[in-house]
């Protein structure tokens, strides 16, 4: 019996004992054993949605710059910083690609935002549109850890965009004043979350011990009321309102923006609270350092131990040693400290990036152009954004269109 036969029979026995998607997969599996699969196959998923972003091509003037990180939700709500830079700048005509569409409601920063599918990169890469990921950080191959940001990882994901001069250190969401209206939960409220483990790249390492956000809560709970937001499976805080897995990004937003301050650990509740003006107590302990990915205006507790900042992913060798350090008490006491201050404006945060940070030449026609160096360490040429650049093109859509 041939090989070509054996192959045959094997799917026909396939597609009538499991069915037509198990017979779709066997046939994948075999055909990525020939070579030059995987570049066919990333045309042909590229090729799926050809009708839609020629569409787009067909609707829309071709975006200056089109923006994607591809991560997580927090990710994309910092990349918030990145297009308010750029609409400073005068730079318009710029696309976003989010899995998150909500997050831009009402911000009329990007022109467009389409919803996030890998495969219009392949397109947008053939129209000849620039195409930035602003990426901070990457996994160091074979280790667990990240190699770290130089700079706040808002000034690096404004670098990569070819942004220079000054910059706000603030994430953005707005909420109109129902949503707002909505968020008060109970009085006198916190918000409070006891894990970060449901995030799409989740890391033990900057997790702190439920058993201590319980105490903190239970000190505290004569004179506060707390609200819990986060995932359905973070553990559950006995004497908190339980809204886990059961508020939307804007939801949760809209209750941190009407909390006293919010209580968690370094990820994008964090982010998320500093976009709504609600301060936090920040459990850093001592992966990074909160100059690197932090805010002012919150009570960053962290802990200088010998092995910090490390940066690991999921695994510590001296048994979480930062995070130890730091007890219920501490936390108790910053909560109050903050609750103290609500009502003041919050400190806002700033860097400035210059020339010998991202060089600058001038090319062809006067253009200047900005050299950006990937997280990977691959250099290229694009704009360079400055100050007050004046405009050359006609204006945004108001309020951000989201496309599927």
């Amino acid at each position: 019996m041939s090989i070509i036969t054996r192959k045959l029979a094997t799917f026909r026995r396939v597609a009538r004992e499991e069915g037509s998607g198990a017979l779709v997969r066997a046939v994948e599996n075999n055909l990525r054993a020939v070579p030059g699969y995987e570049s066919f196959a990333r045309h042909v998923r590229s090729a799926s949605v050809a009708p839609r972003a020629i569409g787009l091509r067909m609707r829309h003037t071709a975006p200056r710059l089109v923006l994607a990180y591809a991560g997580g939700i927090g990710d994309d709500l910092l990349m918030t910083v990145v297009l308010r830079e750029l609409r400073r700048r005068n730079y318009g005509g710029v696309w976003i690609i989010s899995e998150y569409p909500d997050l831009f409601r009402y911000n009329d920063d990007p022109e467009l935002v389409l919803r996030s599918d890998r495969r219009y990169e392949f397109w947008m890469r053939a129209f000849g549109w620039d195409f930035v990921m602003p990426w901070y950080s990457h996994m160091v191959p074979g280790e667990d850890r990240d190699i770290p940001p130089q700079r706040h990882i808002l000034t690096t994901m404004c670098e990569k965009a070819g942004v220079l001069g000054p910059v706000t250190l603030k994430p953005l969401l707005e909420l109109d004043d129902d949503e707002r209206e909505r968020g008060r939960r109970v009085p006198n409220q916190i918000a409070v979350q006891s894990a970060g483990m449901h995030a799409r790249f989740a890391m033990k390492t900057k997790q702190w011990f439920p058993e201590r956000f319980q105490a903190v809560v239970s000190a505290l709970g004569n004179d506060f009321n707390f609200v819990q937001v986060g995932a359905r499976s973070d553990p559950p805080l006995d004497g908190a309102l339980d809204l886990r897995g059961k508020t939307s990004v804007r939801e949760t937003a809209a209750i941190l923006s009407r909390s006293l301050a919010f209580v968690g650990q370094v990820g994008m509740l964090m982010h998320l609270a500093r976009a709504v003006d609600c301060r936090g107590v920040i459990v850093y302990g001592g992966r990074e350092l909160p100059t690197q990915s932090g805010y002012s205006c919150n009570e960053n507790l962290y802990r200088p131990v010998f092995c910090s900042p490390c940066w690991k992913l999921n695994t510590c060798g001296h048994d979480m040693a930062c995070m130890d350090e730091i007890t219920p008490d501490d936390v108790v006491r910053a909560v109050r400290r903050q609750v103290a201050r609500h009502g003041e404006p919050l400190a806002v945060d700033t860097d400035v990036i210059t020339t010998d940070d991202v060089p600058v030449r001038t090319g062809p026609g006067g253009r200047r152009l900005a050299t950006v160096v990937n997280v990977f360490g691959a250099a290229r040429e694009i704009d360079a954004k400055f100050p007050r650049e004046p405009r050359p093109d006609a204006g945004r859509v108001a309020r951000g269109r989201s496309v599927a």
